[in-house]
């Protein structure tokens, strides 16, 4: 049993059954439409797909008692733990940690938490890393500031279909909303939408340690951002070892297409497709998907190719 256990908050996204494979624990979001509400961590994601749909469709960060019960597992086991979440407004829970687990009764010397821009693939890929490496031995401190230092070097887009959408759902959610060529709206609540198509975005950190939302495209049409997309991916991964996972919220099948054509341009170390997040989900709407990628130094290694290993 590895020494040091990993926790990671609802806004990973993760394949399905990797949470068990790998060891770590996951405190899943809640989606509630109207007066019904489930527990996202283990509805079928068609649920989610569902209640995208519904105007009234709301993601609720998990209640305070569930976090403490993840670090009491880990009391129970004896180990340490690697807690990683998103912001506090895209319903992170960094912030409740520390208070959690002393509640539970793990010493703080037993804890770290960090806090990442980052949600869906990309959070969850860290997530998945960091279980990896800690099967060995390992400072916590150490495994904490290297999930840390990937997550700088790693970049995640998204591709909303509905701009305006994004847009509002942002503005609901306290996002500072900010264009390639400048702001398209310093107060949450003010962002316009200047395209039909859709809208390719990332999220990034603000001074103060939380989020914002950053466009990086307007696209006439869905073809059009997924070529832009992959050019950026390809940019980045030329004559290097390129990690690569990706979340969709009902476009699986152009998450897979985009997936084999980067894995045969570049011959990928890592790929992974998994369903969205909740919030990923409720911000983009339907069909959005994220792709998260990072790309080592030097040579790519001799791996199989996608569906063979990687």
């Amino acid at each position: 049993m590895a020494a040091i256990h990993v926790l990671v908050d609802g806004g990973a996204a993760l394949p399905l059954g990797a949470a068990v494979s790998y060891g770590l624990t996951q405190i899943a979001h809640h989606v509630q439409v109207g007066a019904t509400r489930f527990h996202a961590g283990t509805a079928d994601p068609a649920d989610l797909n569902a209640a995208l749909a519904d105007p009234r469709m709301a993601v609720l960060p998990a209640e305070f008692a569930e976090l403490g019960e993840g670090y009491g597992a880990a009391v129970a086991m004896g180990v340490a733990v690697l807690s990683l979440h998103a912001p506090a407004r895209l319903r992170g829970m960094g912030a409740q940690a520390a208070a959690a687990a002393a509640a539970a009764g793990l010493p703080p010397e037993r804890l770290a938490v960090r806090v990442l821009p980052l949600l869906g693939p990309g959070l969850g890929m860290l997530a998945l890393h960091a279980a990896e490496v800690a099967q060995d031995p390992i400072p916590l401190t150490e495994l904490a500031d290297a999930i840390a230092d990937l997550a700088e070097r790693m970049r995640s887009e998204t591709v909303a279909m509905d701009a305006d959408r994004l847009l509002a759902k942002a503005a609901e959610a306290g996002l500072r909303v900010i264009d390639r060529s400048g702001t398209v709206g310093d107060e949450a609540g003010s962002p316009t939408s200047d395209a039909d198509g859709p809208l390719c975005y990332r999220l990034g950190a603000t001074a103060d340690g939380d989020a914002q939302l950053v466009i990086v495209d307007r696209c006439p049409d869905l073809s059009t951002a997924m070529r832009q997309l992959a050019a950026r991916v390809l940019a980045d991964g030329r004559g290097k070892a390129v990690h690569l996972a990706a979340a969709s919220a009902g476009a699986e099948p152009e998450v897979a297409a985009l997936a084999t054509f980067l894995d045969a341009q570049l011959g990928l170390a890592e790929a992974w497709l998994a369903p969205a997040d909740p919030l990923s989900a409720w911000l983009g709407g339907a069909g959005s998907f994220t792709v998260a990628w990072y790309a080592e130094a030097g040579p790519p290694p001799d791996l199989p190719p996608l569906g063979g290993g990687a």
